[in-house]
């Protein structure tokens, strides 16, 4: 009987510390993506490659620890996607154009027929604040 109850404690505590490990790899987790959404430089290669392998590493670790429990990493992936909400994409400056592109379409003007640079070189600004995001995207096109 005291076997039986050493075993079972000994089970008890296992089970604690993998759910101490897994909450406070998904802890960690949540600071690099919140390091990756709001602080990392786009030309900063070394640290993008680092997080990126770090959390490659996490994730993996918890798939094949976690792969019976979907609750958690349904959850689990619902907060590492509520830490980019509010975040502005830093990876990318695509999105400049395509809200360029998207108030072109509501000013009535077909956005793939002309440049937002024919429009900075003319002087005529055909939406509003039209300069200001057009210095975040000078050299993209849509073609």
């Amino acid at each position: 009987m005291f076997f039986g109850n050493q075993y079972f404690l000994e089970f008890k505590y296992m089970l604690r510390q993998q759910k101490n490990r897994t909450m406070l790899l998904i802890s960690i987790s949540s600071l690099f993506y919140f390091l990756t959404a709001y602080f990392l430089d786009r030309t900063n290669f070394n640290q993008l490659i680092t997080q990126y392998l770090i959390l490659f590493v996490i994730f993996w670790y918890l798939v094949t620890k976690e792969k019976n429990n979907f609750t958690l990493l349904v959850a689990t992936a619902i907060v590492f996607r509520l830490v980019f909400i509010v975040a502005i994409p830093n990876l990318s400056q695509d999105f400049y154009r395509f809200i360029w592109d998207g108030r072109m379409s509501l000013e009535g003007l077909n956005p793939y027929l002309y440049l937002p640079e024919t429009f900075i070189n003319k002087g005529n600004l055909p939406i509003r604040n039209g300069y200001f995001k057009w210095k975040s995207f000078y050299q993209l096109s849509t073609y």
